[in-house]
Formats: structure tokens, sequence, C-alpha cells
């Protein structure tokens, strides 16, 4: 069984109000993963959760945030307008980070961005406008291809792209968001996965390659004695 990661919930100041979120912090870390949620709920995304699980066993520390105030939420259900607004959820995450580097207990730590779903643009988008602060980029399924071609050329943290084989028409958007990466870059097909890779075991096997990533790019390698 695995052993329960310290928890403690953190309020993240922003022009529009506080952003509330939840801080996973296993012993000795050395590096740091923002969630990325296109929805603007994070905190009790179980798809967050599951990746998250992942990089807990291998010593990362992760943060799941709101990127949209309980107004702005319940504002946005109400309106029923489907889709998500992809410049406000960036500058959230800017936000975000500028708080992280503020934390003495986060600040040193490597920064990684996990996009998920409907967060994988914005995770990219991110990732471009934060250039040397993040280390690590993740898009678990969604359409990295909406952050543009211009945008996908400028990220330059190392980025993988994962997809379901099942996804037909998002699966080619994604090889094209692929295509206009310039930096270090890497993509790979989840066999049975829909767009979302929501299936049972499906986004087990994306948490997995997903914590390699970012294991292998946050985490310093041994120096030999």
């Amino acid at each position: 069984m695995q052993a329960t990661v310290p928890t403690r919930e953190v309020r993240i100041p922003s022009e529009a109000g506080t952003l509330q979120g939840e801080l996973f912090l296993p012993e000795g870390f050395g590096a740091l993963v923002l969630f990325v949620n296109g929805r603007g709920q994070g905190r009790h995304c179980v798809d967050d959760r599951t990746v998250a699980r992942k990089l807990h066993l291998g010593g990362i520390a992760s943060l799941a945030i709101d990127l949209l105030t309980p107004q702005e939420q319940q504002a946005h259900a109400l309106s029923g307008k489907p889709g998500i607004d992809m410049p406000l959820l960036t500058q959230r995450v800017l936000e975000v980070a500028q708080w992280i580097e503020q934390q003495p207990a986060l600040r040193d730590a490597a920064l990684g961005l996990c996009g998920v779903a409907a967060g994988s643009p914005v995770a990219l988008i991110a990732a471009a406008r934060l250039g040397g602060a993040v280390r690590a980029v993740v898009s678990v399924g969604g359409r990295p291809d909406l952050a543009g071609p211009a945008v996908l050329a400028a990220v330059r943290a190392p980025t993988l792209l994962l997809s379901g084989s099942r996804s037909g028409d998002t699966l080619a958007r994604s090889d094209a968001a692929y295509q206009h990466l310039r930096g270090e870059r890497s993509q790979a097909v989840i066999p049975g996965g829909g767009p979302l890779l929501e299936e049972a075991g499906v986004l087990d096997h994306a948490g997995e390659m997903a914590a390699a990533w970012f294991e292998f790019h946050l985490t310093p390698l041994e120096t030999a004695a």
C-alpha cells in the first residue's frame, strides 16, 4: 500500500480573488509538478489525482489548483457555455508559478507543468510564457494543437505528448502539434485510450509515462562519489 503523502491546503491570491489548491509534498522532494486543469477545478479532478499518485511514488511533489475562483466556477456553470477561457487560465497558471517562486519551501524545486485533457494547450502556452522557469511539460490527452504553431515552437522545456489510440482526429491533431515543437520532444500513443484517456487502466498507464518523463527531466542525476 502506498504511504500517505503529507498534504496541505493552499490559498493563492489572484486579481479576481483567491485560488484554492492542495499541495502534496513527499519527503525529500526536489521537484514540483503543477497540474493544469482546463475546467478550472483541479483539486477534485480524478484524472489529475491519478497521475499525481504516480509522481508521488517517485518523490515528486504536486500542486492541484482550482484555476477559477468559486464565484467564477458558478458563473461558468450557470452560463452553459462550452469550452474554456484559455487566456484567463493561462494568466492564472502564471500567477500560481509566481506564487511558487515566492515560497521558501518550493522555490528551489524544479518545476514541471502537466496539462490534462482541456488543460493541455493551457499548460503549453504557460510553458512558452514562463521560458526557463519550466523544466518539463507533459500533455495528457486533449488538444495540444490549440496552443497554436507559434506558441508550440516557442516551448523550450522537454515536452511529452500522450494520446489515445482510439482518439481519431484528436490523435492526428496531437501529431500536428508535435511537429511544431522545436525543443526536446516525444510522443506516445496509449493503447485503448480515447481523446481524454479516461478509460479504466488507460489513465494509470498515462500516469506512469508522465511520471517517468518528469523523473528523468526534473530529478538530478546521481553523481559518482
